[in-house]
């Protein structure tokens, strides 16, 4: 009983205190040492009932471990309003009577009407969440099998040239919108060996998505130099719903050996080297049919002079190689100042002048491309025989393109536009 009646004399203590306290700004809290050791005695923690004002900031914490907050001194008087502190432990005794909620003041001094509901805590505050980064929709392209939406190739030449410079018309790549694909193992290989697959629509618009966001190639300019050299010069064509574009990147050798020169846009033009560099890699675990093309250019131009003594004679009688050539544009006062000249043949035919121009040109051109010299009608004659793909060759430059499919009078109809 008697340490029922003490403790009951300890919370009215306490609760005196605190109203004192709570008084006014003018009023101190005149605690001794007999106080701070009557408040030691409790090994309890300490609650807040109510806090509020300037001496709030930068409190929580220590209020919220139990400490008497060293910012509280017992020589300060509060400025506005402060909390009532009574022992957790005063919660556990079996008063006969409720304890009421302690008022709190506010900055004007108006006393808060007291209410029995129990203080809230702080309401949580939403952990952030890391918004993922949003990616693009697919690039919308044409999906149908005679559109050619990714094309690339290689030139050596700037202007006209040679028939060995126009038998690089055809492309090292093509893909067309249903996936249909056709390619060589390798981008520089000068015997224009094609085969043929069919890619997934996944594989397609993931290829097309890489080209259009991550190469950004629909932005880059037309074309970039690599500063040591510009030959051999890599052109990539790319078609979406939107429109076509075409970029060339002069030195390619240079460019594919890295690193980014340092030129404007050369971080751009890295990126499109990456890019053909992993098709390059793709294609090659890929194709696997042979190609067989469809139609074929022949072209003809007479060698002024020869580059062998003792050219063999063209046998096949029933293509006119040398009227091929005279049909051609001239370029200079002399009758043999021409351009290449060109007849457009079907697969059948072509088949029939590749027999006779690839053994001579292996014997005797084996580091250029499949062409070869002959002499017809007493003159020597370059022939070679260009597969073209459905759709042309639109990676060409628009200077090449024009002269490289010209048609000329013998030159007839291709089957597709070039």
């Amino acid at each position: 009983m008697e340490r029922r009646l003490r403790l009951v004399l300890l919370a009215l203590v306490s609760l005196a205190i605190g109203l004192t306290w709570c008084q006014g700004p003018s009023r101190h809290l005149a605690l001794g040492a007999g106080g701070s050791q009557l408040l030691q005695r409790f090994d309890h923690r300490w609650r807040p009932v109510a806090l509020s004002g300037p001496e709030s900031e930068g409190r929580g914490h220590a209020l919220g471990h139990g400490r008497w907050p060293a910012e509280m001194a017992l020589d300060q008087p509060p400025t506005m309003s402060v909390a009532l502190y009574l022992p957790v432990g005063l919660n556990a005794l079996a008063l006969p009577f409720p304890v009421p909620p302690t008022p709190t003041a506010t900055a004007t001094g108006a006393v808060l009407t007291p209410t029995m509901t129990p203080t809230q805590g702080p309401t949580p505050v939403p952990r952030p969440t890391r918004t993922p980064t949003p990616t693009p929709e697919s690039i919308d392209y044409p999906d149908d099998s005679g559109t050619i939406i990714l094309q690339i190739g290689w030139t050596n030449a700037e202007v006209a040239g040679s028939v060995w410079q126009e038998m690089e018309g055809t492309p090292w790549l093509t893909l067309y919108g249903d996936g249909r694909l056709i390619a060589g193992p390798k981008i520089l290989d000068r015997m224009q060996l094609l085969y043929e697959t069919q890619l997934s629509q996944r594989d397609v618009a993931r290829w097309m998505d890489q080209l259009a966001y991550r190469v950004t190639f629909f932005r880059m300019m037309a074309s970039y130099d690599h500063p040591e050299t510009t030959k051999p010069s890599l052109h990539v064509y790319g078609r979406i719903t939107a429109g076509s574009w075409r970029v060339t990147l002069r030195g390619w050798e240079k460019w594919a050996r890295g690193p980014a020169p340092s030129i404007p846009g050369g971080g751009d033009a890295m990126r499109l080297v990456e890019f053909v560099k992993e098709r390059e890699a793709e294609v090659t675990t890929r194709v696997a049919e042979p190609y067989e093309p469809e139609w074929a250019t022949i072209l003809a131009l007479e060698l002024r002079p020869s580059i062998i003594p003792n050219a063999p004679p063209w046998p096949l009688a029933k293509v006119d190689v040398a009227r091929i050539a005279d049909e051609a544009p001239q370029t200079g006062p002399n009758p043999t100042q021409r351009l290449v000249g060109h007849k457009f043949v079907d697969a059948a035919l072509a088949a029939e002048v590749r027999a006779v121009v690839l053994p001579v040109a292996d014997q005797y051109f084996p580091f250029e491309y499949r062409a070869a010299e002959f002499r017809a009608s007493g003159r020597p004659i370059a022939v070679g025989v260009r597969q073209e793909v459905p759709g042309g060759s639109p990676f060409l430059p628009d200077n090449l393109r024009q002269i490289w499919y010209r048609r000329d009078p013998t030159s007839g109809e291709p089957p597709y536009e070039p």
